[in-house]
């Protein structure tokens, strides 16, 4: 569940949601998370779950063969305008992906999505990507969190955040544990420049 009302909508409109990323996002700090969580390992098919307008892309090698679906037609077509040479876009309900008989892919992204669904969609949603893994594949996710002893500031933006489905990090590994029997959690809170508890996981 996600809210897109009041001052909350803007970020629906691709330019926007561009804009919020580059201004609150320090520099260098998708790059940084890319190598540390991304190519740190063989990566050749990619899909990115959530992908917004792809704006990841732009940093990977253009070796890798990516896949990008997003639930929002505005994001989907500013992705396609501007890389569409880079990969191929979906706009379509993550939950339609068995439908596009994709192969199986090595890394799979849910970068700021699992926020935004409730316990059964996030389980049942980690299920189905399990079985468009290749062999030694893995699922990465990247969502704000919550903390026992947390920043106010960041308290505050998580609770202002479109997705309503935030959690502490043992609720996102209770969920993970569920399909997986690796998984693997770092909490971070140094790629905005301002305060805000993020946590990575990699599933496998």
């Amino acid at each position: 569940m996600e809210i897109n009302k009041g001052v909350r909508r803007v970020l629906t409109f691709s330019f926007v949601y561009n804009l919020f990323c580059k201004l609150f996002a320090k520099p260098g700090a998708w790059k940084s998370f890319i190598n540390e969580y991304i190519l740190n390992k063989p990566c050749f098919r990619v899909l990115d779950c959530g992908c917004g307008t792809a704006s990841i892309l732009k940093l990977l090698p253009k070796s890798i063969d990516y896949t990008g679906v997003d639930l929002s037609e505005d994001y989907i077509q500013s992705a396609k305008k501007e890389l569409g040479d880079r990969g191929k876009f979906y706009c379509l309900d993550i939950n339609s992906l068995q439908d596009l008989n994709l192969e199986k892919f090595d890394t799979i992204l849910l970068l700021g999505l699992l926020h935004h669904l409730s316990d059964s969609e996030a389980s049942n949603l980690l299920g189905e990507l399990k079985k468009m893994l290749s062999i030694n594949g893995r699922i990465i996710t990247y969502d704000g969190c919550f903390l026992e002893k947390q920043n106010p500031i960041s308290r505050f933006l998580l609770k202002k955040d479109r997705g309503q489905n935030i959690r502490f990090p043992h609720e996102y590994r209770a969920l993970a544990e569920q399909a997986f029997d690796n998984v693997k959690i770092d909490v971070r809170n140094d790629y905005l420049r301002v305060p805000f508890d993020q946590i990575a996981m990699e599933l496998s």
